[in-house]
């Protein structure tokens, strides 16, 4: 026998359906919460593409501060780092001035920033789902390593080329040694060949190529015309201090607080289209005190100085705006 309590109220059973259904919603976030945790997958954004991912499937940036302290990752899918290592490294010239390396897009338009963000190879070769990018990758590498090489070779063949004149001067020196005045032209044709070629004479700090002259921006790329084809390391260096830099970004940040700037701020000199003259006159008296410095560190007499600082100081020294006491 069924009392008239045994039955639900209309808002008893509304609360019954209520319950049921929220029972049943735990028990699916559960479920989900479950497999999410077991799969080890947190879902993040991409932030080239903007879509959802795993996180075992994300690739992070290298992005650091000066000091090296992590300062937030930028997260990329695999489908968007394999385009952005195939995009780089297919233009060599650009892979070059960025140090060999393959550089987070999100830093780059972040830029001028303090933080340097490249990939590892480990990274890119480990974490690219496209053998075409990682072979491209490969072969910039290759080309920069050749292109290097050269650069070197060209070098080398300069230094001997010095060093094969240097001798012919060193035994001129020998053989008037007996003869004051043919021995103080010879002292002076002498010091005056090492000073031009070690001193007067600019040299990339990363390859040792010798370069005269550039335009516009003080963050010069070491790049030059040779036998009809483009040679140079493609890197880097201030074209105030001849420092050299992993890549262009860093060296750009240098520029404009170079020490030995005589237009603090900017890339550029004070006359944008041409820095030949900023540059002597910021170099003039740096290579005034390395010309008293070798003077010295080579034992010339006071004689022998005179006879090097006149034999130079027309033709090589106030052209270049350096006026010796």
């Amino acid at each position: 026998m069924k009392l008239k309590y045994d039955k639900p109220t209309h808002m008893e059973q509304g609360l019954l359906e209520q319950l049921k259904s929220m029972s049943a919603e735990l028990i699916s976030l559960r479920g989900e919460k479950e497999i999410e945790v077991r799969k080890g997958q947190l879902t993040f954004k991409c932030v080239t593409c903007i879509c959802d991912f795993p996180q075992t499937e994300s690739v992070a940036c290298g992005k650091r501060s000066p000091v090296g302290a992590a300062v937030g990752l930028h997260l990329q899918c695999k489908d968007c780092f394999t385009f952005s290592v195939a995009t780089q490294s297919n233009n060599v010239a650009d892979f070059r001035s960025n140090g060999r390396r393959i550089i987070c897009f999100e830093c780059l338009a972040e830029r001028p920033t303090k933080v340097i963000s490249p990939y590892s190879m480990k990274t890119v070769c480990s974490e690219c789902n496209d053998d075409k990018a990682v072979a491209a990758y490969m072969s910039a590498i290759r080309t920069a390593d050749v292109d290097e090489a050269e650069s070197r070779s060209k070098a080398e063949k300069d230094a001997l080329e010095r060093r094969i004149e240097e001798v012919r001067l060193e035994g001129e020196l020998k053989l008037h040694e007996h003869n004051e005045k043919e021995r103080l032209k010879a002292v002076a044709s002498l010091h005056r060949h090492r000073i031009n070629n070690n001193i007067l004479t600019t040299k990339c700090p990363h390859c040792s190529l010798a370069f005269v002259d550039w335009t516009m921006c003080f963050a010069v790329k070491c790049e030059s015309k040779y036998a009809g084809r483009t040679i140079g390391c493609q890197k880097h260096f201030c074209g105030w201090c001849i420092t050299g830099f992993s890549d262009q970004f860093e060296c750009h940040e240098h520029v404009k607080v170079c020490r030995n700037s005589l237009n603090p701020g900017s890339y550029y000199g004070r006359n944008q289209f041409d820095p030949t003259e900023d540059f002597n006159r910021a170099q003039a008296p740096i290579r005034k005190a390395n010309i008293e410095r070798y003077l010295v560190d080579n034992n010339l007499t006071s004689k022998e100085s005179e006879a090097v600082i006149s034999a130079m100081q027309t033709t090589d020294l106030t052209p270049l705006g350096i006026r010796m006491n």
